[in-house]
């Protein structure tokens, strides 16, 4: 039985929020039984909690922690250093190329979109909190595949080719192993435009031991890169994640 607190709703907002950090990912339902209260009042905190980005939804459509927990433990956290040294950067690469620019983590097989300066008349891309598991569809996942031996390689790549989430274009094996080279080789990847009608790239960013941690990433729709030098993008793109 929920124990009598003087903020029952806060208390509840709580609970929930160590179900799912306890849980890592939780569906509606389980969480409902969990909380052991009625769907429309669990519904209702739960869109508090996501409005204020403490949850967030996987792309199976459960919930998991979001990304104001990045921010939680102290301002100095690394993703808070990262954002602060790289902001000015960002905001240059969208302005002088009118495109959006994403920063994401990359960690334990998932890619989660962390700080964000959009183009709003251009691709809006992914919101800031989503959290994503079908890597190969995206360059800064392709990155994070080019790191791991051949064995997890090809299950990332499979889990990405079963996931029927994503409306995007079949891409051909063969293409998906150019990326790869590319990654591994280039550090940079260029999609080429083949997932959908939109065009996007990444480039690493690497802790001091060389272990990949994320990646700075931009985007646009086809039309627009007609009169933009995708090299220049990229090369503006290693700059600003020098010396991180």
């Amino acid at each position: 039985m929920e124990q009598k607190s003087v903020a029952p709703a806060l208390t509840r907002g709580l609970t929930i929020l160590e179900i799912v950090a306890r849980e890592g990912a939780i569906g509606f339902n389980e969480l409902k039984e969990k909380m052991d209260l009625h769907a429309t009042t669990v519904n209702r905190l739960i869109k508090v909690l996501m409005d204020k980005e403490y949850l967030a939804k996987d792309q199976n459509n459960k919930y998991t922690l979001g990304i104001k927990f990045l921010n939680l433990s102290s301002q100095e956290t690394l993703w808070n250093k990262i954002i602060q040294k790289l902001h000015n950067s960002m905001k240059e690469i969208n302005e002088k190329y009118g495109i959006t620019v994403l920063l994401t983590s990359l960690d334990k097989d998932k890619a989660t979109v962390i700080y964000k300066i959009i183009e709003s008349s251009n691709l809006g891309m992914l919101e800031v909190g989503n959290t994503h598991y079908d890597l190969m569809n995206f360059p800064w996942g392709i990155l994070y595949i080019a790191g791991q031996d051949k064995e997890k390689q090809e299950e990332l790549i499979k889990k990405s080719y079963a996931d029927p989430s994503r409306n995007m274009n079949v891409v051909d094996r063969k293409d998906i192993d150019k990326l790869i080279v590319e990654a591994d080789i280039e550090k940079h990847v260029d999609d080429k435009g083949w997932f959908f009608n939109g065009r996007r790239f990444a480039v690493p960013i690497f802790l001091s031991n060389g272990k990949l941690i994320g990646a700075l990433c931009s985007g646009s729709n086809k039309e627009n890169l007609k009169d933009i030098s995708i090299e220049d993008v990229i090369n503006d793109m290693n700059k600003a994640v020098e010396g991180l």
